[in-house]
Formats: structure tokens, sequence, C-alpha cells
């Protein structure tokens, strides 16, 4: 299969990642053990390749190419990684140095979800995290998942989860054995 990719011109959507794959074989080439080097830097060259592939494959479909996609996928990573920071469209946009409103237009286009929706969502995840893992008061989660407004987390979380944070919390302590 990897015949596809010789002699022919690959529109990288990400060069850097490209580049990291590379030194991280030379790396691997020069100073891994011995005893590990060889099936690393095989498994590494075949990331590569699977990479590749992936880059034709996504080339070919229509309107695949965005400039924005390695950017866009930092700035969400980002955003699930610290889903209580407050963060704005135009915040955001300054970073790919678009419009507000263009880059909720190509949020929405490569994550087919809008911005804000896909914030809530992440905000909620987090939530539920810390209440199934710690012993926080649902006031402290709610200011932790980036809530200012206690009433507002609350009617989002019923609304998308369809249950109180309360019933929530409740329906995830285990039941005690009498």
């Amino acid at each position: 299969e990897y015949e596809r990719l010789f002699n022919r011109p690959i529109l990288l959507s990400d060069g850097l990642l490209y580049a990291q794959y590379i030194q991280h074989i030379i790396w691997e080439k020069s100073y891994a053990d011995v005893k590990y080097r060889d099936q690393n830097i095989s498994m590494l060259f075949q990331v590569l390749l699977n990479k590749l592939l992936q880059e034709i494959e996504d080339s070919r479909k229509p309107g695949a190419y965005s400039p924005y996609a390695s950017k866009l996928q930092a700035l969400r990573l980002a955003m699930q990684s610290q889903p209580y920071k407050n963060f704005t469209p135009t915040e955001l946009a300054d970073q790919l140095h678009v419009s507000p409103s263009y880059f909720q237009f190509l949020y929405k286009e490569f994550f087919q979800t809008p911005f804000k929706a896909d914030l809530i969502h992440m905000r909620l995840e987090y939530a539920m995290e810390l209440i199934n893992n710690t012993t926080l008061s649902l006031e402290q989660i709610a200011l932790m998942s980036g809530y200012a407004n206690e009433i507002h987390f609350y009617r989002q979380f019923k609304k998308k989860i369809g249950m109180t944070p309360r019933e929530y919390q409740i329906s995830m302590k285990p039941k005690l054995i009498k």
C-alpha cells in the first residue's frame, strides 16, 4: 500500500509534525539502546508512512485542505485540557489571525460542532469527572469547570445530561449494602 507514496507530491497539513517524526527516527538511530533501536525505528517509520497515507486520503475529500487544521486542533486540545478557562471566540480567532465569525465558521466546519456547544460539552465532561473522582462540593465543581454562575452550571448540566448535578452525583455514588 505504501507504493502510493512514491514519485508524487503530497500536500502536508503540518510539516512540523513530520519533521518531528524524522528527528525522532534520527535520535533513535543515534542514541537509542541497541536492544530496542531497530524495532523503534521500524515502528516510527510505519507511523510516518501511515500519516502520509492519511494525508493522501484526506486530500481527496472535497475542501479537505485547510491551512488552519493544525492550529484548530491545537486550540481544541488546549480547550479539552483546560475547559475551566474562559475561552472566547475573539481570543481564539486572534491566535489564528482571523475574525471571530470566521473562526466560528472554521471551527464548525472542522469539528462538525459549534464552538460554544463544544466548550459546554468539554466543561460538563470535566464536571462529571470531578463529581465522580473528588469529594468537592457542587459549588466548587461549578467554579472549577469554568462556570462563574452556579445556577447557569445547574441549568446546562440538566439540559445536556438529563439530570441535575446533585442527581448525577447521587447516581454515581456506590449504594450502601445493608
